[in-house]
């Protein structure tokens, strides 16, 4: 798969994409588009161009919506994408869980939910997780709309329907079509921190950035001029596995002072916290309640925070000096770091040589971003699919 993403050329290459596809994409980075807009993007003539939209429209691709501003004459009809033609189900898979989000196909999220199931690869997992799935999709009244991809991604790396290697789900060169066999679909595999920085790309419109997945474990994502950097192996963004600390703490790849095993969700949890929830709930409270228990919970939240943000600080300098992009904390522990933005840039300053650094900044998609980029892939495919074509012989311009 060509994963240009400001492009939204995430299903074909831009050669081989039709008009119909490149409208639907225009409609996917601005939200709408109009005849005179095409007209002016493809260099054709208003007669050919209504003769495009005249087809999607009557494919129930596309529908009105609303008038867009005069530039002079009769307010030109808005087109945008019927958020009703399909639905797209992204699934997000990890050692402990799984994550379901349904998608409209103006990209709004329907419905999302998470199943507690430990991973195996096995035929009654992947039975499993299609049975839980279709229940999922059944209850928000979809199965009808449901395209015939389900976007699937996990934390490993990732060829065509084959992981090729995971270390946290325990793979290597293993095929993930039984999957797709048993939800009656076209899988589309992709590892979760890719998945991650997609969604970013497209609500964000940034056409470089680094996508730094922190959650049960640490991934990444790199964007450059709008393309996905994926790595003759399609192995780059291993930012988990970069050492941080020579000889330091053990990481579950076998190396020693990984990344992951200092900012992943267990570096900040250790033993004495449940979950993220609970330890940022403890120090957002303060020290000072009249609660021995509390407070002492309070002192080990704060050093553990204090430990998390010099060592997130070290791996952000590393990043920025090799890039030189914005840096976006994604994953489940991004959401609960945009208080301390304001510190974390502050720290990242006085670390670096430079003073006028890229920013850092929290991620948009703070809830499932793996399951949301999932989705959004299919709803991509689904638009290179299409064939729709006049009668009209003109064509647009590449």
């Amino acid at each position: 798969m060509n994963l240009q993403i400001n492009g939204i050329n995430w299903g074909m290459s831009y050669e081989n994409r039709t008009p119909a596809n490149k409208i639907c994409n225009m409609i996917l980075l601005y939200g709408y588009v109009t005849n005179p807009m095409l007209v002016e993007t493809f260099n054709l003539t208003l007669q050919t161009v209504t003769c495009y939209t005249q087809q999607l429209r009557q494919n129930q691709i596309i529908v009105p919506g609303g008038k867009a501003p005069s530039t002079g004459g009769k307010p030109p009809t808005k087109y945008i994408l019927n958020k009703d033609y399909t639905h797209s189900l992204g699934i997000d898979i990890t050692d402990h869980n799984v994550t379901f989000l349904l998608m409209d196909f103006m990209c709004n999220v329907v419905a999302q939910d998470e199943l507690q199931l430990p991973f195996s690869y096995s035929k009654e997992y992947f039975a499993q997780v299609a049975k839980s799935a279709k229940d999922f999709v059944k209850a928000q009244g979809s199965l009808d709309k449901l395209n015939n991809y389900v976007g699937v991604s996990v934390p490993g790396i990732v060829s065509g329907n084959f992981v090729t290697r995971s270390h946290i789900l325990g793979l290597s060169d293993v095929d993930f079509s039984p999957l797709g066999e048993y939800l009656g679909a076209k899988i589309i595999l992709v590892n979760d921190s890719n998945a991650g920085a997609l969604s970013e790309a497209f609500t964000t419109k940034e056409r470089n950035f680094i996508y730094l997945s922190l959650s049960h474990t640490v991934g990444g994502g790199i964007v450059a001029s709008g393309f996905l950097m994926q790595g003759k192996n399609n192995r780059s963004g291993e930012i988990g596995h970069v050492t941080l600390v020579p000889y330091g703490r053990s990481c579950y790849c076998g190396k020693d002072g990984c990344v992951d095993p200092y900012l992943c969700e267990q570096a900040l949890l250790k033993n004495d916290f449940e979950s993220l929830e609970e330890l940022f709930n403890v120090f957002n409270a303060g020290p000072y309640n009249g609660d021995l228990a509390h407070s002492e919970k309070f002192q080990k939240a704060e050093q553990a925070l204090k430990t998390y943000l010099k060592y997130l600080g070290m791996l952000l300098d590393n990043l920025s000096m090799l890039c030189d992009t914005p840096i976006i904390l994604g994953g489940s522990i991004g959401p609960f770091l945009k208080p301390f933005l304001p510190e974390i840039n502050k720290r990242a300053v006085k670390r670096s040589l430079f003073a006028d650094i890229a920013p850092i900044a929290s991620g948009s998609i703070e809830k499932h971003p793996s399951a949301f980029g999932a989705a959004l892939i299919c709803v991509t495919q689904t638009i290179a699919d299409f064939q729709v074509e006049p009668e009209n012989n003109e064509k647009p311009a590449s």
